[in-house]
């Protein structure tokens, strides 16, 4: 369950103190704090006390509430559980690949190792000889974007893998795919059957 809820409901509360409006502080409090209660009990306990400490300001006990960094974490925690409800990563790309690369790079380390001993030089590969566990965080569902097209693939119009080595979507291939069903890739000087495409 998303903790986002609570911490805008919090910052609203702490942004009603700030301006000194305690009196629509405690009626925020009254409506929205009952529901987060048991599970953020712990976090609610100095948000009442901050109250005491109101007219304090810089020199309450509470003051690192009041702190603008933690707008900075409401907003990335905003943006991170927005991400993962679609499907996608908040990272960018190049991001998660880097870190997904360093997560994978022991295993195909000993693999290559081993292999070495064994067969002596591997070969070089378009596809990694073995299957890496990436946690969840590496595992997200991706939006390809046609790059002749521009369009966004979908479940009609599915990116399709060319015998080259590029992607586009099946829209795009239709369009450039001349007499008996080739096709000179747009992106290099190839040419490519339609049928040995995936």
């Amino acid at each position: 369950e998303s903790v986002v809820p609570f911490h805008l409901a919090k910052m609203r509360y702490l942004q009603l103190i700030e301006r000194g409006s305690v009196e629509e502080a405690v009626a925020h409090a009254r409506k929205h704090f009952p529901s987060f209660y048991e599970r953020h009990r712990k976090e609610l306990l100095p948000l009442f006390g901050c109250l005491a400490f109101h007219h304090r300001g810089g020199t309450s006990p509470y003051r690192s509430l009041f702190e603008p960094q933690l707008w900075l974490q409401l907003s990335a925690l905003f943006k991170k559980e927005g991400s993962r409800a679609m499907g996608l990563s908040c990272d960018t790309p190049l991001i998660v690949c880097v870190h997904a690369g360093i997560a994978a790079l022991p295993k195909l380390y000993k693999f290559a190792t081993v292999m070495s001993e064994k067969l002596g030089e591997l070969s070089s590969s378009t596809t990694l000889p073995i299957e890496v566990k990436l946690h969840r965080d590496f595992q997200y569902h991706s939006v390809f974007m046609c790059p002749v097209s521009r369009e966004q693939a979908s479940h009609e119009n599915p990116p399709t893998l060319l015998q080259c080595g590029h992607v586009l979507c099946e829209h795009s291939l239709k369009k450039l795919t001349r007499s008996a069903g080739r096709l000179k890739c747009p992106y290099c000087p190839r040419e490519v059957s339609l049928g040995g495409s995936v």
